[in-house]
């Protein structure tokens, strides 16, 4: 906003400081050409409706005339409706010409100056005591030019100036006037030109600052349009963004199910092919060796030792499989009852096993204790009645046979 005291207006950037000072009217020239323009749309419509209001004033009083100086009125009829009229309604003809704008202040200047020194003529043509009666009618043109008008304030005042030079050329030489009348006739005509500079004056500031103020909303407009236009570029940034992630992420999930469905398939498929057919013959040579042991201890001896070594092996493939599975019972319950797969934990200095909710299937009584798979060899012979090179199939006390 406009700032009184600095005779300032803070812009955004892009406009530069408009400074007209109390002494002056008049912006930088970056502004003021532009000023001009918008002076010149908005004072028009009423620089019209001053000409047409100024004709037909001119014209009614011309009624005063014939009863005031029947003897000069024609003279002055020929002021007003020969010269003043005509001229007036030329002027309003051509504010409607594309030509008229930029020669539109000098125009109207000239127009209310002809307004003024033709009703000095009117004083000059008539007797004086009937011309002290005219001298009224420039107390009202003044303010029209000032006013209603729409003169720019240094333009008003140059035609008001030119009136002032031909009313005191004829007051004081073409018809003399008594000096008291002069002076009281000069106390009201300057009092008059007083009033209507200080209005002029007031109104033209007003138009410059709302000039100004219209200047500012436009660039703060055009400022918030740019910031709107980054905001949605950014906005528009994000949900690409966001698009972009949410469909890698799909992808992401789509290849992490495709993973998981081909390591499943491949699991199975090293279970059948791998330690279901090692558990298979171990299955079938220790029906052999059931079927061997009182024929032929040697070879049941054998095929134990082969059974066990398969067994060790079907026990390598499976720790191959399950390397880097996450038993979900290791989060829930921690690592001492992960290899329970299930059951509870026993705190057994000889076995440090699992027991298990309900006995172990098999075809003798048990009290549910399983050995914990990866002990010593040797040990669990030895619990299992031999002390053979070859580990045998163990019993510990309470187990299930085989």
């Amino acid at each position: 906003m406009y700032d009184v005291r600095t005779g300032k207006v803070p812009g955004p950037p892009g406009i530069s400081a408009a400074v007209f000072p109390a002494s002056r009217l008049r912006f930088g020239d970056d502004l003021e050409p532009d000023f001009t323009k918008y002076h010149l749309e908005h004072s028009l419509p009423f620089a019209r409706f001053a000409l047409i209001l100024a004709v037909l004033l001119y014209a009614l009083f011309g009624i005063l005339d014939f009863f005031i100086v029947p003897d000069a009125a024609r003279w002055i009829w020929l002021i007003r409706y020969a010269i003043f009229c005509p001229a007036a309604l030329i002027v309003l003809g051509l504010t409607f010409t594309r030509w008229f704008k930029p020669v539109m202040q000098p125009i109207l200047a000239g127009v209310a100056a002809l307004a003024g020194l033709g009703i000095v003529a009117m004083i000059a043509i008539a007797h004086p005591s009937a011309g002290y009666l005219y001298y009224a009618g420039l107390l009202l043109v003044i303010p029209w030019a000032y006013t209603v008008l729409q003169l720019r304030f240094s333009y008003a005042t140059r035609a008001c100036l030119a009136i002032i030079i031909g009313y005191e050329i004829v007051a004081v030489w073409l018809e003399p006037t008594p000096i008291q009348i002069l002076i009281n006739n000069n106390f009201f005509f300057l009092s008059a030109v007083i009033i209507g500079m200080v209005a002029g004056f007031t109104i033209e500031r007003g138009l410059r600052t709302d000039f100004l103020q219209r200047r500012l909303i436009e660039a703060q407009r055009a400022e918030l349009a740019v910031h709107n236009a980054q905001l949605d570029s950014e906005l528009q940034k994000s949900l690409d963004r966001l698009r972009r992630q949410a469909a890698e992420l799909q992808a992401s999930h789509a290849r992490i199910v495709s993973a998981a469905d081909g390591e499943r398939r491949r699991i199975e498929r090293n279970l059948h092919d791998g330690a279901q057919q090692l558990l298979t013959a171990i299955a079938i040579k220790l029906r052999l060796v059931s079927e061997l042991a009182e024929q032929d201890r040697d070879m049941a001896r054998n095929l134990l030792a082969e059974a066990n070594s398969e067994i060790n092996d079907a026990a390598r493939d499976l720790r191959d499989l399950a390397h880097g599975i996450y038993p979900p019972l290791l989060a829930e319950s921690g690592l001492p009852a992960a290899p329970c797969g299930g059951g509870t934990p026993v705190d057994d200095a000889h076995h440090g096993g699992c027991r298990h909710p309900r006995p172990l299937s098999g075809r003798g009584r048990g009290d549910g204790l399983l050995l914990l798979p990866g002990g010593d060899p040797e040990r669990q012979q030895a619990r299992g009645g031999g002390g053979d090179a070859h580990p045998a199939p163990a019993r510990g006390r309470g187990d299930a046979d085989l």
